[in-house]
């Protein structure tokens, strides 16, 4: 259709021109110009075409002199792409350099991408990952600065910096960060997870598990997931109990660990012995049976054989039974009972 309407109206162009021309072979007329004293016959279309070619004259000597005028625009606008083009050639060998493990040969590119074009933020990402990936940190860092001050990168900028601060054990600095990231991307789970691991890291057992919360509310993680790992913060923090001598802290937290993840053989035996220890062998084995029941593993037998190891082997026998009826056809419960 489009192609259509062209050609039509260069038809009716066509027309109107060859009705003109029609029109002034009939009716030439004449056309007398005085001028400085001298006087010009000519016909009417000889006229039209002496107007005609002036305009053209003169046209054409405006648009050379603009082009003269904006040569020098040009050619620094020439210049301009050539070095974009230039630059963009560099990051892109720069990325494969990286990809490669060739981290010198990427630094080298990096700084000639930033030379040839200071306005791709790009550059500075290959630059600040070079740089980190070469073990330059203050050089990396100070790349990241300046990622975190420019529109598109800041979010990276960031990252990089958090990196940074974990790689150079400064917690204080990670966690400020960590924080401006949060307020940035909320819903991000790589700085959810970071957090996760500051706070396991510096003993904030509390905070910690509120993260793992809110990273269920927000569906980064399933439930069974977030029970699991409420369950490791809680056993870390008995553990950290244990360390510091408060027996009480510890029952408590461990009691938390496994109610949240009883098939974990581990926090069940070591909670079951602690009972054991204060004399609540009963309620010891009680959690053995249970922990067994989610998920057979041959730690609950041996410890709950450890509790009488005295005891005739029959009984052990009827122990083992008793034992394995939470998970009767499962091949460990055979093993054992074999």
């Amino acid at each position: 259709m489009i192609h259509f309407l062209r050609g039509f109206i260069f038809f009716i162009k066509l027309s109107i021109l060859v009705a003109i021309g029609v029109l002034l072979a009939r009716h030439p007329g004449e056309a007398h110009l005085t001028w400085f004293g001298y006087q010009v016959d000519m016909s009417v279309g000889l006229l039209l075409a002496a107007i005609l070619l002036s305009v053209a004259a003169i046209l054409l000597l405006v648009g050379s002199w603009r082009f003269l005028w904006r040569l020098p625009v040009i050619w620094a606008e020439q210049r301009k792409k050539h070095r974009v083009r230039k630059g963009q050639a560099a990051l892109i060998e720069g990325i494969s350099a990286i990809a490669a493990g060739e981290f010198s040969e990427a630094r080298r590119l990096a700084k000639r991408a930033l030379t040839l074009n200071t306005q791709e933020p790009l550059n500075l990402l290959l630059a600040a990952q070079g740089a980190y990936m070469s073990g330059k940190i203050e050089e990396a860092n100070s790349y990241f600065l300046q990622m975190t001050k420019t529109p598109g990168t800041t979010f990276l900028g960031l990252r990089g910096q958090i990196l940074n601060a974990r790689l150079t054990n400064n917690w204080e600095q990670m966690r400020h960060l960590l924080q401006e990231a949060m307020n940035m991307r909320p819903k991000s789970p790589w700085v959810l997870q970071q957090l996760l691991e500051l706070d396991l890291r510096l003993g904030s057992f509390d905070k910690a598990s509120m993260i793992v919360e809110q990273m269920q509310l927000r569906q980064l993680i399933t439930k069974p997931e977030s029970r699991r790992r409420q369950a490791l913060i809680h056993w870390m923090k008995a553990e950290a109990a244990e360390i510091a001598g408060d027996e009480n802290l510890f029952a408590q937290t461990a009691a938390s660990a496994h109610f949240e993840a009883p098939e974990i053989s581990t926090i069940a035996v070591r909670l079951a012995k602690y009972y054991h220890k204060i004399g609540k062998t009963s309620k010891g084995q009680k959690i053995l049976m249970g922990g067994y029941a989610h998920c057979p593993h041959p730690d609950f037998a041996n410890q709950l054989l450890a509790f009488n190891p005295d005891t005739p082997a029959l009984d052990h026998y009827r122990e083992i039974e008793k034992l394995v009826d939470g998970a009767p056809n499962h091949p460990e419960s055979l093993y054992l009972l074999a």
